[in-house]
């Protein structure tokens, strides 16, 4: 019959072998205070006020911790209970085991109850739908009549508003994770000291005791009422929290260290680096070791570091983030270029600098050639407009056309090849990352650019006279659109209609023209827009007026009178070839060419064209 424990009737016999094993175990008991020893079983023993591990104990961590507060004070008591008990669980468990041999996971288990009554902590009453396997599925609900930490609290005319349980919880958990091998945690939702029924528990994995305790509660409402104040042990959250701390930490040592671009972090007050990780030692040629006996005034070039310094300042500052292309000095004395995205950031108190680096050395290469191949551009077209001038008579002009054509012959050709050349990279390099097809992409936009301004050179330079014949405005439109590349982020609306008349004049002239003013048009707008095509009739000048409209930057009103001059330059319209190239076409087909503009909301071009009565192919009007 069992006396030291209740239990469902299933389990009873296996609690009964239990029985007999701790009541022979606690038999073998010596007690000698002149040597200040008791001994049970061969193991050394000490006896503690019950008080002293309980109300006591709370009353006296108050009293250190009072500045803290009384909650902060409690939570420490149940911090530093929960851990002790639940160490000298984990250790009864094991010794008692060993002493016994006992090797069956429940027989170890259900030890534990019938140890506990004999060492006094309380008595256990295990219910019927209890689960006590050695897995995950593991689940306990238990009551400890007479524990001696409610009753230390009772007899101490003391009424808590929380479970004071807490060494009955941690001992409990203790002793069956030692017999099951895996993580448990028990948890008291009712508590006798705080005038509760029962001094009742949960057990189960630390994952799965919240999800029982609430069913437990949604399964007794009027029960659920009246509990209050119960919370998970701290020790199973702390493993928990340390655990998952520690892999967050692995996790960003790993991206930080594998990042493709640079990362540095430095101390604001010092300038002296932190860490960096793996990609900022090779482009910099430092180990990671030696990164940190530098700072930010070793790896900029000397010339740079006013700047470098005025702006980092600013940055310890909080006025500005910085994004900009810098130099950067590498440990053996070679300079190389760096994207630099930078802030700072605050820790507690203290202010660190953030900053990741790219090498951008072989863009900066690429875009200085560009840049030079312009430059030599621009030289020979003001060397050829000096020419034009000077060359009025019109075989002189056929004579300039000549020349424009070789210079354009001579261009064309290195422009030919390094099209070719990033033709054959983007092929052969089809796994490329974002860098390299970045690189790609600017060199062939520059390489379009320079075609373009060649072509406008060689359109100016030369006259011809139009060969006119009957088009539809859409038919115009349609061709100049075809020879575009509206972006993402353009938006083209067009609003021609079908009744429009046609007009006369030379298609493939007037089809530059407003390919022209559409290309002009996206890229006053670089961040996306709306470009609109509009047109028509004026029934009494006998015209069709096009226009073409903008939603970019526009222009300054000090530069609208020079818009149609040779080689007046905007960032958002090129050399102005374009323009004065338009005008002549649009007025030798015998139309005429306007603009409106309004700084930051848009531009709009109009071009008047004679309507098809006006003209006709033998010119008899």
């Amino acid at each position: 019959m069992l006396k030291t424990v209740k239990v469902p009737q299933q389990f009873e016999p296996i609690f009964q072998k239990a029985q007999e094993s701790v009541a022979k175990f606690f038999s073998e008991k010596k007690e000698e205070p002149s040597k200040g020893t008791i001994e049970i079983f061969g193991e050394r023993y000490i006896l503690v006020r019950a008080a002293s591990m309980s109300v006591d104990f709370f009353e006296t961590v108050a009293a250190l911790y009072e500045k803290e507060g009384k909650e902060e004070a409690n939570n420490i008591a149940r911090q530093l209970l929960f851990d002790i008990a639940h160490a000298i669980g984990k250790q009864d468990a094991r010794s008692f085991h060993k002493k016994m041999n006992l090797q069956d996971p429940i027989e170890k288990l259900s030890a534990g109850p019938v140890h506990f009554a004999h060492a006094g902590w309380a008595f256990v009453d295990i219910f019927p739908e209890s689960s006590p396997s050695p897995d995950e599925n593991c689940y306990l609900i238990y009551d400890h009549p007479y524990s001696f930490e409610s009753g230390a609290w009772r007899a101490a005319g003391k009424k808590p508003d929380f479970p004071v349980c807490i060494m009955n919880a941690g001992y409990s958990s203790g002793w069956c994770e030692e017999s099951f091998g895996l993580g448990l945690v028990a948890t008291e939702i009712m508590c006798q000291a705080k005038g509760d029924p029962a001094c009742r528990f949960i057990m189960a994995p630390p994952s799965r005791v919240e999800g029982h305790i609430a069913a437990y509660l949604k399964k007794e409402p009027e029960l659920a009422k009246r509990i209050s104040h119960y919370e998970v042990p701290g020790f199973f959250k702390r493993k928990e929290a340390e655990e998952a701390l520690r892999e967050s930490e692995e996790r960003f040592r790993t991206i930080f260290d594998k990042a493709s671009d640079g990362i540095l972090l430095a101390d604001a007050e010092s300038r002296q680096f932190l860490m960096g990780n793996e990609a900022i030692s090779k482009m910099l040629g430092y180990s990671q070791e030696e990164l940190r006996q530098l700072g930010v005034r070793d790896i900029h070039p000397r010339e740079d570091l006013p700047s470098t310094l005025e702006a980092f300042e600013k940055l310890v500052k909080g006025e500005i983030g910085l994004t900009a292309g810098r130099s950067m000095l590498r440990k053996d004395g070679s300079i190389f270029y760096a994207d630099i995205r930078a802030g700072s950031i605050k820790i507690g108190a203290r202010t660190y600098l953030l900053g990741t680096f790219r090498d951008i050395t072989e863009r900066k290469q690429a875009e200085n050639k560009i840049r030079k191949l312009n430059e030599e551009l621009e030289v020979k077209v003001k060397e050829l407009l000096e020419a034009q001038g000077e060359l009025v008579r019109k075989e002189k002009l056929a004579t300039l056309g000549q020349l424009a054509g070789s210079v354009g012959h001579e261009l064309r050709n290195p422009l030919g090849v390094m099209s070719n050349a990033v033709y054959y990279l983007k092929t052969v390099l089809p796994g490329a990352d974002e860098t390299v097809k970045e690189y790609l992409n600017i060199i062939k936009g520059e390489i379009n650019n320079s075609e373009r301004i060649i072509s406008d050179l060689i359109d100016f330079t030369r006259t011809k006279v139009p060969q006119v014949r009957s088009v539809t405005v859409k038919e115009l439109i349609s061709q100049s659109l075809g020879k575009c590349v509206v972006p993402e982020g353009v938006t083209l609306q067009l609003e021609i209609p079908d009744t429009l008349p046609m007009v006369n004049v030379d298609p493939h002239q007037m089809g530059q023209v407003f390919q022209n003013l559409i290309t002009n048009g996206i890229q006053a707008m670089p961040e996306g827009g709306l470009l609109t095509i509009q047109a028509k009739e004026d029934r009494e000048d006998g015209t069709v007026e096009i226009s073409v409209t903008d939603t970019g930057v526009g222009i300054k009103p000090e530069n609208m009178a020079k818009i149609f001059q040779p080689l007046f330059t905007t960032k958002a319209r090129g050399i102005g070839l374009g323009l004065i190239v338009s005008k002549n076409l649009v007025e030798a087909n015998g139309g005429r060419i306007g603009v409106e503009s309004e700084l930051g909301k848009g531009t709009t071009f109009t071009v008047v064209l004679p309507e098809e009565q006006e003209w006709s192919q033998d010119g008899d009007g």
